[in-house]
């Protein structure tokens, strides 16, 4: 299905160039009374000397702090420069960071060659978030010369060990949730035949590692293969409890497809309350395949108050991000003058642009209305 792995896609790149908060991270952006914040600034004045004496843990702190503007003026300038600091020491944490910053152009001019360098040197530690964001790096071509079976590589090394998601100068922690992210992205290339062979009994059994550490891109696609009856036996009532699990924490694309299946009956009670309701928790989040949906919801009056216009706005936001289905459905509604005011010439403009993406209903409603 092209929608889910194009979704997939374009969540992993979003998610593994996002560097993840260590035990010092965490800390910094919790938010206390204003004796805890005194507090805090007295912390940071002895980060900062322990910065001006070399120390490479304080160095990645403060970086971190400059980042993301707690205890002082958020700067991705001097952000970088703590960042430089401790990288040249060693740190994988500052390494990533600093990664990252030059691959997003942030405090820096944008070059993905020395992101990649970076990475790299991180990654070669051991460090989780780094393997992932090299990973992607050759997956994507970024800086580096496009290989799957790198990617492959990288992907691997960190899915099978927990790695450092603390500096060299902090105790080890447990990189659970990165690792997770890792073993999603092996099942969406081992489910697409991405640099491995096409297998979906194996991208089923790296979802369902991640989805059990709570990913909710992987309770998503687990959700989906047992829905399709992809790698394993189908069954609704399991993709529904895999898609719950995502639903609830506000993943778009678990609430989407939980959306269709309580719309539908399958795996659990039917109720178009429910459904419309889980479709908008995901349109409101700009997610276009729910935005179709709840327009279709709309214009039919279930679940939710019939209205033609309230369902044009809809179809218009899916089809303004290039969903055929929507686009088709508006076009409907141009010909019927539902919503809209009624337009031979608007509803074969939609019909034409739903066609060019190889929507079927589309192109049959385009010839009867060419006759």
């Amino acid at each position: 299905m092209k929608d889910f792995r194009d979704r997939v896609a374009a969540a992993l790149t979003l998610i593994l160039v996002a560097l993840p908060a260590g035990p010092a991270a965490a800390d910094l952006h919790q938010d206390g009374p204003p004796a805890e914040r005194h507090d805090d600034q007295a912390a940071i004045a002895a980060l900062l000397q322990a910065a001006k004496r070399g120390n490479a843990s304080a160095q990645t702190r403060l970086g971190l702090m400059a980042e993301a503007g707690h205890g002082m003026p958020r700067s991705d300038t001097v952000a970088c420069r703590w960042f430089r600091l401790a990288a040249a020491q060693g740190d994988p944490v500052a390494q990533t960071a600093l990664g990252t910053l030059y691959a997003e152009g942030r405090g820096v001019d944008r070059d993905l060659v020395a992101a990649a360098n970076f990475y790299r040197l991180a990654a070669d530690q051991g460090y989780v978030a780094a393997e992932i964001d090299l990973g992607m790096a050759y997956q994507l071509g970024a800086g580096v010369d496009r290989s799957e079976a790198e990617a492959e590589k990288w992907f691997q090394r960190a899915s099978a060990q927990g790695g450092k998601s603390g500096s060299a100068q902090q105790p080890e922690q447990s990189a659970g949730p990165v690792t997770a992210v890792a073993q999603n992205a092996l099942g969406v290339r081992y489910q697409n035949g991405q640099g491995v062979p096409q297998s979906d009994s194996e991208a089923v059994r790296w979802y369902r590692l991640a989805a059990r550490q709570g990913n909710p891109d992987a309770q998503t696609n687990l959700g989906y293969m047992y829905e399709m009856g992809r790698g394993l036996p189908q069954n609704d009532a399991e993709a529904v409890r895999w898609y719950r699990l995502a639903a609830a924490q506000g993943d778009p694309h678990g609430q989407n497809h939980l959306g269709a299946l309580v719309a539908a009956g399958r795996g659990t009670t039917q109720d178009d309350a429910e459904a419309a309701a889980l479709f908008r928790r995901a349109a409101d989040q700009g997610y276009d395949v729910a935005e179709r949906n709840l327009g279709v919801m709309v214009k039919n009056g279930r679940g939710v108050a019939q209205s033609d216009t309230e369902a044009v706005k809809w179809f218009r936001l899916a089809a303004d991000q290039g969903n055929a289905a929507a686009e088709n459905n508006l076009g409907l509604m141009y010909k019927d003058g539902r919503g809209v005011p009624q337009s031979d010439a608007e509803a074969i403009r939609w019909f034409e642009k739903a066609a060019a993406l190889g929507n079927a209903d589309a192109g049959t409603n385009l010839a009867g209305m060419k006759r």
